[in-house]
């Protein structure tokens, strides 16, 4: 329903989106005519599409998997932690050569400097901090949040896949799972807005055949789930509005039987994501603010070697 090549057409877009939206929210002098909605609720859209996207590509990983459910989650877990852990040691051991950093407050709450790369190199740093940095315990930036609520979701839809009423075990676990972020970070409204995308994308890979067997109904919903979300005026149904109609936009695009084979930039999504924030860190602080499109070529180069990294580990 959803081919791998769109897929990761989409990964990509989306990412650069997220990279956009992480790169306004530090860089406050620049303004332009939907600036504040790209710092606002941008973000949330193209991070739902990655759980979506995550939840669909999982389940169907499965259906073709040969080993049990217990090794393959142990296989996955380890595809999302390894590149973490390389992406850790890297920015920690470029932290440290950057030595001791002379940074004022208003610097750093105005580019939103992270701790790490203010502690790491300076005497108040360690062994246990740059350990516990390393292993990812203590986040060197903060978002890298989505990487450990998608490893709890992996566990969930690896859980209620062992349960004959999977589908329905699946929405209730993650349901308990929001509530519990909701209680644990309840002004971090970033950490738990965008969990329902995940087990919506494991839904639409577990209900794929009905759901192209009533195609035209859905992309009917899709576009009245979208009208009606801007009649009322509710900023989480809006999202998921706008997820559902990208959904239908992207089935759409899979049906066309397009060639995305060389769009390439999806294949290293994630490490783009794991290392945007840092790349714009360490930039903001040797040279200053940088076009956009430097920024990103330069997280692009950077996401490409960790990736080979990655590779020879």
């Amino acid at each position: 329903m959803i081919s791998k090549e769109v897929s990761n057409l989409v990964k990509s877009v989306s990412c650069i989106m997220i990279i956009l939206h992480h790169f306004l929210l530090r860089t406050p002098e620049i303004s332009f005519w939907i600036s504040g909605f790209m710092r606002g609720s941008f973000g949330y859209i193209f991070v739902s599409v990655f759980f979506l996207l995550s939840g669909y590509g999982v389940v169907e990983s499965v259906a073709r998997c040969k080993t049990s459910l217990a090794k393959d989650l142990i296989r996955r877990i380890w595809k999302i932690y390894k590149p973490l852990l390389v992406v850790n040691i890297v920015m920690v051991f470029v932290y440290w050569m950057l030595g001791p950093k002379d940074l004022s407050l208003d610097f750093i709450q105005h580019y939103r400097i992270n701790d790490a790369f203010v502690l790491l190199g300076s005497d108040k740093c360690n062994v246990t901090l740059t350990i516990c940095y390393i292993l990812g315990i203590k986040l060197i930036d903060n978002a890298l949040w989505f990487v450990y609520v998608l490893l709890i979701l992996y566990c969930i839809l690896y859980i209620s896949l062992w349960s004959k009423y999977r589908s329905c075990f699946l929405l209730f676990l993650c349901m308990v799972y929001f509530f519990i972020l909701y209680w644990l970070f309840p002004e971090d409204k970033y950490i738990y807005a965008s969990i329902y995308a995940f087990p919506l994308g494991c839904l639409l890979s577990l209900n794929k055949h009905l759901i192209l067997k009533y195609l035209f109904f859905f992309y009917l919903f899709s576009f009245l789930s979208l009208l009606v979300s801007l009649c009322i005026q509710n900023n989480e149904f809006f999202y998921f509005a706008i997820l559902i109609s990208l959904v239908s936009i992207i089935i759409f695009i899979t049906q066309l039987e397009c060639d995305f084979t060389h769009c390439k930039v999806g294949d290293i999504s994630y490490e783009m994501y794991l290392v945007h924030i840092k790349v714009f860190t360490i930039m903001i602080f040797l040279i200053g603010v940088v076009p956009f499109w430097i920024y990103l070529a330069t997280t692009i180069i950077v996401a490409l070697g960790i990736r080979r990294l990655v590779r020879l580990m």
